[in-house]
């Protein structure tokens, strides 16, 4: 009884930073009051850092939208043989670094690498990798779960029972990006932590406080997808899995994971979605896949375990 509080009031802290990033402690002692909790500013200060630091839940974060010029392209690879998988990913490490990818996850399954990037003509032989197909990557989704007090199984039951109709998702490039240098500063200062405050963006970015609440506010933001995660028994208490599903039901199936208990990222390529799923064990996955083909709405979904990954940052 005393954990299911305790994580409601984390789960209530998620939905108000969702609502606004920048809620102060005495906007969330308000609301944690109601739960016997927070009651002071202090208080409902100290609760955001332990769930921050059990990785229950993490800053939000800017994801940049696909623009004319800054579009995104998924690679799936295979290793060539030159290198192992350890030196590759040491490899993509420092590509990432450099900024020539995005983000890289190894895998197992019928690919050894993910990889997204901006850059055109991305070259990858030389870090010991072969492009085995390459997508364009659209906007991605976060989703908002509200299954957190359940447990896998039953969010897995409930996600079957939801009500499937046909629909993509939406898959479009924005018309050409027209920030300014000071947008991009803003976006670099905020991107990893959108709870930062104004007056530390705008003392990184060399501008006012007021310059950067503005431009954040109005032309930033806007350009970009917020990230909110929460996972209940915190981050690294969960499995993960991708699932790359061709289906004519996206639009229901994103909807329907909501009902899982944790945030699940949601990538749209060009033919198929990719999910990373978190789990509590392997059984549940091959119950939702087994499901899938059995109610219709995706054939043979494509699974693989992600070991490590290079994350956008």
């Amino acid at each position: 009884m005393e954990e299911c509080k305790r994580i409601r009031t984390y789960y209530l802290l998620f939905r108000l930073i969702c609502e606004n990033p920048w809620v102060k402690g005495k906007g969330m002692a308000l609301i944690l009051g109601r739960t016997g909790r927070g009651q002071t500013i202090s208080s409902a200060l100290r609760q955001l850092d332990t769930m921050y630091k059990a990785g229950i839940s993490f800053e939000p974060r800017l994801v940049l939208n696909n623009y004319e010029g800054f579009e995104t392209t998924a690679h799936f690879c295979r290793k060539s043989g030159k290198y192992g998988i350890a030196n590759i990913y040491w490899k993509l490490y420092k590509m990432k670094r450099t900024h020539q990818i995005s983000s890289a996850f190894s895998l197992t399954g019928n690919y050894d690498f993910f990889i997204t990037t901006r850059k055109e003509g991305l070259e990858l032989h030389s870090v010991g990798l072969d492009i085995f197909e390459s997508v364009r990557f659209f906007d991605p989704v976060y989703t908002i779960p509200l299954g957190w007090r359940h447990s896998m199984k039953k969010c897995v039951r409930k996600f079957f029972k939801s009500t499937f109709s046909k629909g993509r998702l939406n898959r479009e490039y924005h018309k050409t990006l027209d920030w300014e240098d000071v947008d991009w500063k803003i976006y670099q200062s905020a991107r990893v932590n959108l709870r930062k405050q104004f007056k530390q963006i705008a003392r990184e970015s060399d501008i006012t406080s007021g310059t950067a609440k503005t431009h954040l506010l109005e032309r930033v933001i806007p350009c970009c997808t917020t990230a909110n995660y929460f996972f209940p028994r915190g981050y690294r208490s969960y499995q993960k899995i991708f699932m790359r599903i061709r289906s004519d039901y996206e639009r229901s199936i994103v909807t329907a994971l909501k009902n899982l208990p944790c945030t699940t990222y949601v990538y749209p390529l060009e033919d198929s979605i990719m999910l990373v799923v978190f789990h509590e064990g392997i059984r549940d996955i091959f119950t939702i896949s087994k499901k899938f083909e059995e109610m219709g709405l995706s054939e043979d979904p494509l699974l693989s375990v992600p070991l490590a990954s290079v994350l956008s940052t």
